[in-house]
């Protein structure tokens, strides 16, 4: 800051000892005589404060004839303000979490999931034009003016995707020509909903044929059942094995819906027949339990063969080598004179 103090002897006699002085700056110049009509000039600097500012000049001059000082005060005022810095901040949230790095909040595909846009002026002027973008979601909102110091939040809502999830926030405002900007990411990661329904249960070798499992009657590990949606869509496979019991499998965790169990039959031994039915077709609520989907089998009456030690080519050989035999017996009486007559 630059202070003039322009001093003029505005008698008709010269005045000595003429001096400046600042009720705050203190004293300021001494310019000693000055002539009738005459003028002077002294300067003073200094720093700016912040707020309002206000001094007094004060002159002082003094005629010898009459013994007598004369005085003359002048005051001058200036206004300090900030250096305009125009900022502002952005903290995006995921259903509450500021959530900048991920996973973020642990979702289920088809939640609701709210972002909060939280914008504050963080500058020391106030701005305008004020508005918040996201780079999935499009334009969220307008605040328009915002006051240095305050702050504004907008929301946006949408459903959950599956896996993981990121979007970024971003804020712009202007002051004068000058235009802030800020961004903000945040995540959130969805997984699937599990289905709460559940199909079995056993593939058993069916000792008496009648298509019950009957108390005894062991079950078949190493089986597979295929199991297929209401379009056709092969959605899991299981094995049997031991669990509760031999033979036993069941598929878990299934959404509603309708589903047909089928029994792999190149998945069991090829001389095996089914007593019961070989696929079964169910319509499944949610937390549905149906453990009735049991596949029966037996071994048909070749298989029975082997138990005697031989081969169906091994039989078949010794039933020729008995024919053969019997033959050689009948040629052997009738040339020894036994042939009935």
């Amino acid at each position: 800051v630059t202070w003039t103090y322009v001093v003029t002897n505005t008698g008709n006699v010269d005045l000595t000892d003429v001096a400046v002085t600042d009720d705050i700056l203190g004293d300021i110049c001494t310019i000693g005589d000055l002539a009738a009509g005459a003028t002077d000039t002294c300067e003073a600097t200094g720093i700016a404060e912040l707020g309002q500012y206000a001094n007094l000049g004060t002159v002082t001059g003094h005629y010898a004839p009459l013994r007598e000082n004369v005085v003359d005060k002048d005051p001058s005022h200036y206004y300090g303000s900030e250096v305009p810095v125009p900022a502002i901040d952005i903290e995006k949230a995921t259903n509450g979490q500021d959530a900048d790095e991920p996973t973020g909040p642990i979702l289920y595909v088809g939640d609701t999931v709210t972002w909060t846009y939280v914008v504050t002026n963080t500058g020391n002027v106030d701005l305008t034009d004020v508005a918040v973008t996201d780079d999935i979601l499009g334009d969220i909102c307008t605040i328009g003016d915002l006051a240095s110091g305050a702050t504004a939040t907008c929301e946006a809502t949408g459903i959950a995707e599956l896996d993981q999830y990121a979007n970024l926030g971003t804020v712009t405002g202007n002051y004068g020509t000058v235009v802030v900007t800020d961004k903000d990411p945040s995540h959130y990661a969805a997984q699937a909903v599990l289905g709460t329904a559940q199909l079995g249960d056993t593939v058993w070798y069916d000792t008496n044929k009648n298509g019950v499992q009957d108390s005894g009657e062991p079950g078949i590990n190493g089986a597979i059942v295929t199991l297929k949606d209401g379009s056709g869509t092969v959605v899991a496979t299981a094995t049997t094995a031991t669990g509760p019991w031999d033979g036993f499998y069941k598929f878990l965790e299934l959404d509603a819906g309708t589903y047909t169990a089928t029994l792999d039959m190149s998945s069991v031994k090829s001389t095996y027949e089914l007593t019961t039915a070989g696929s079964f077709t169910v319509t499944l609520e949610e937390g549905d339990d149906y453990l009735d989907a049991d596949f029966g089998l037996y071994e048909t009456e070749d298989e029975a063969l082997p138990k005697t030690g031989f081969n169906s080519g091994e039989l078949a050989l010794i039933a020729i080598g008995m024919l053969m035999l019997g033959t050689l017996a009948v040629l052997a009486a009738r040339k020894y004179g036994f042939e009935e007559e």
